[in-house]
């Protein structure tokens, strides 16, 4: 039986979004996505009912100086277990310096896997996690031997890395990979990874913009075998639920569709207009985050940054990629909060 919900620690029942209908579109996926919650807790959404509830509550009140953030979150897995990371070692005036990663079972027991020099943060210690939907395994790409000890680097290639929850060990690949969140296969054997470009700025990289010679390449490792293989030139790669295509950011905003057994591509122009795809279900519908339609509602962040100011809160959805047909998902999203998406498509 495959578990699509973690059971966490579970708040009253209510919909995300007023509406007693569930759109059509809606109604052809089953999953969960999972989004932090300032400060130090994390939100389920179940779908297509759109109910809410807490995994980890938040930390309110005068208590709330003291938590430890959560920056990056990946799953669930097929077991309902979420992987995140969350600053570690004492708060003091110079801020935290080190990270944890930790892994939510279905049971709501959070468990601390490893630690790791460096603000998560601020020093960009460790990349986005990736949690294998099934096998127990996180990717993850760190900073490189010579910026470890170094202060507010920004991480822009490093090694990448496999923890695996059984054994409770750490396996380095010998591989460099661009920081970009690694994308499993539905197999939990299969990994995605961006190979760096020769020559790449020694700044984080953003994407190609059109008509530029050099691509970043898109990888396929199988873990087990070693076997690594090329499948297309891009970046932000996601694998879809059934593990049949993939979707890839070829130039900035521009996305195609990349059938892996044959290699044969269709682009979506349209995709990038529309936000930033995190899901790819069933080969056909595309979870994103984007600015409101017209007539949706709108709004600004709060406690921001002095230096940056607010930010215009997004709007996660779900798109149609045959019919153009969508719905929504979080009605007001904060584009600095982490989120995650586990789901099929019914058949």
């Amino acid at each position: 039986m495959i578990v699509l919900v973690p059971a966490g620690v579970a708040s009253a029942q209510s919909p995300a979004i007023p509406s007693p209908e569930i759109p059509v579109i809606l109604q052809q996926v089953v999953g969960t996505i999972i989004t932090t919650k300032p400060v130090g807790g994390i939100t389920a959404v179940d779908l297509p009912s759109l109910r809410t509830r807490d995994l980890i509550p938040p930390v309110t009140g005068l208590r709330e100086n003291w938590a430890k953030a959560i920056y990056e979150i990946s799953g669930p897995d097929i077991q309902g277990q979420v992987a995140f990371v969350a600053d570690g070692g004492d708060r003091s005036l110079t801020g935290f310096r080190g990270y944890e990663v930790h892994l939510l079972r279905a049971d709501g027991k959070d468990e601390v896997l490893f630690t790791g020099p460096g603000d998560a943060l601020w020093d960009h210690a460790i990349s986005a996690l990736a949690l294998s939907p099934r096998g127990g395994r996180i990717a993850f790409i760190t900073q490189p031997k010579e910026n470890q000890d170094q202060r507010f680097r920004p991480l822009v290639n490093g090694p990448l890395q496999i923890w695996d929850v059984q054994s409770k060990s750490v396996r380095d690949l010998s591989i460099t990979a661009v920081n970009q969140r690694p994308a499993w296969f539905p197999d939990g054997r299969r990994l995605l990874y961006v190979a760096p470009v020769p020559g790449s700025s020694p700044l984080p990289y953003l994407g190609p913009r059109e008509g530029e010679p050099h691509l970043p390449v898109i990888h396929i490792l199988d873990t087990e075998t070693g076997v690594d293989s090329v499948l297309a030139k891009g970046h932000l790669p996601i694998v879809s639920s059934d593990g049949l295509s993939v979707l890839v950011e070829r130039y900035r905003g521009r996305f195609v569709l990349i059938d892996v057994a044959s290699g044969n591509e269709k682009g979506f122009p349209a995709l990038g207009r529309q936000g930033h795809p995190v899901a790819l279900i069933g080969s056909r519908y595309v979870i994103l985050y984007g600015r409101p339609l017209p007539g949706e509602p709108t709004g600004q962040t709060g406690n921001n940054s002095p230096l940056v100011g607010p930010k215009a809160l997004q709007t996660v959805r779900l798109v149609d990629l045959q019919s153009d047909a969508s719905a929504v998902l979080i009605p007001l999203f904060d584009p600095r909060k982490g989120l995650s998406v586990f789901a099929r498509a019914k058949p």
